[in-house]
């Protein structure tokens, strides 16, 4: 297929358009396909590496206009959009910044982790962005295993799970009468389990942000005995 692909008249401007179109729209394939397509941008970005670059943009784009919205008729396209880039992680298109920066950006954008301050982005009853992360994390998390990107998820795991806590202790959940979703329970624990068999789990939002707190003071002891460690807070 990219063989066929490359034949084409990729210096026509109405073409390439068209192509950067299609390559930025896995909601138009099936989902067990991403893959597919992930590939064939892979090969293409050794030919017309401008093509990946743009493809990658409007994808990125596409996933914080996502959360802009927030309307769920879109949640399906907002899914694809998130496989969609696990697996150009994949295939090399994108590096670990990136999906660390969404990672973050999906827990972080418009969200308050204040009970009584109400997100109109982020509302309470809203748990959409649990599955895009587990989504993301179980399409290209099991690489993060050596190095610094180890250390990335293992911080990252402890902020989503202060996240997911946050969602589940929130006063619109009644045991009785509306409980919180236990497919979004099992979702979150088999995502993390998953990736970090031993992760130290809590189970309330209170020792979530324990944790949280603690792994910041070890960070900030460690930074600080590094020399002009001030460089890393504005507010020192």
């Amino acid at each position: 297929i990219l063989r066929q692909i490359r034949k084409f008249n990729w210096a026509d401007a109405d073409f390439r358009s068209y192509a950067i179109k299609c390559l930025a729209a896995p909601y138009s394939v099936k989902f067990n396909s991403i893959p597919c397509l992930a590939s064939i941008l892979s090969g293409l970005s050794h030919f017309y590496d401008d093509v990946a670059i743009e493809v990658l943009d409007n994808v990125l784009d596409d996933i914080r206009l996502g959360l802009e919205i927030n309307i769920p008729k879109f949640n399906q396209r907002r899914l694809c959009m998130i496989k969609y880039l696990g697996e150009l992680y994949n295939y090399r298109v994108v590096d670990s910044i990136i999906i660390f920066r969404t990672l973050y950006l999906l827990i972080t954008y418009g969200v308050s982790l204040e009970p009584l301050e109400i997100s109109d982005l982020d509302p309470p009853e809203h748990l959409f962005r649990i599955r895009l992360v587990c989504t993301l994390l179980d399409s290209c998390g099991q690489y993060f295993d050596r190095g610094t990107s180890r250390k990335r998820l293992d911080c990252f795991l402890i902020y989503f799970q202060r996240y997911y806590y946050f969602k589940k202790e929130q006063a619109i959940w009644n045991p009785s009468s509306y409980p919180f979703p236990l497919e979004i329970e099992q979702i979150f624990d088999e995502c993390v389990m998953d990736l970090r068999p031993k992760f130290s789990k809590t189970n309330s939002h209170a020792k979530a942000c324990e944790q949280v707190e603690n792994m910041e003071k070890e960070f900030i002891a460690l930074i600080s005995k590094k020399p002009n460690f001030h460089k890393y807070f504005n507010w020192i």
